[in-house]
C-alpha cells in the first residue's frame, strides 16, 4: 500500500481503492462461475452503477431541497508557503 500522506483521509482513500479493486476481482470470479463470457464483464460491472446513479437522481428529483448530489469532500490546507521567485 503506497500512502503519499500519512493522513487519515488518505489512508481511508488508499484502503477504499484497493477494496473496491478487490470486489471488482470477486465480481469477475462469480460472473466467470455463473458462465457469462469475459466480453460481458464490462456491462456486468457497469449495470449496478448505473442503477445507483438513477436512484440516486431519482431521489434528488423527489426532494427539491436537495440542490447538488456530490459527496461530502472536507478539504483541509496547510498555511501558504512563500513560492520561490521566478527567473
Amino acid at each position: 500500500m503506497s500512502v503519499k500522506s500519512n493522513s487519515p483521509a488518505a489512508i481511508l482513500t488508499t484502503l477504499n481503492q484497493m477494496l473496491e479493486q478487490y470486489a471488482l476481482r470477486a465480481a469477475g470470479l462469480v460472473y466467470r462461475a455463473l458462465g457469462f463470457p469475459p466480453q460481458f464483464f464490462t456491462v456486468l460491472f457497469a449495470v449496478p452503477r448505473i442503477v445507483g446513479y438513477v436512484s440516486h437522481w431519482r431521489e434528488s428529483l423527489v426532494d427539491p431541497d436537495v440542490k447538488i448530489m456530490r459527496p461530502q469532500q472536507d478539504y483541509r490546507v496547510r498555511a501558504a508557503h512563500a513560492l520561490p521567485s521566478g527567473p
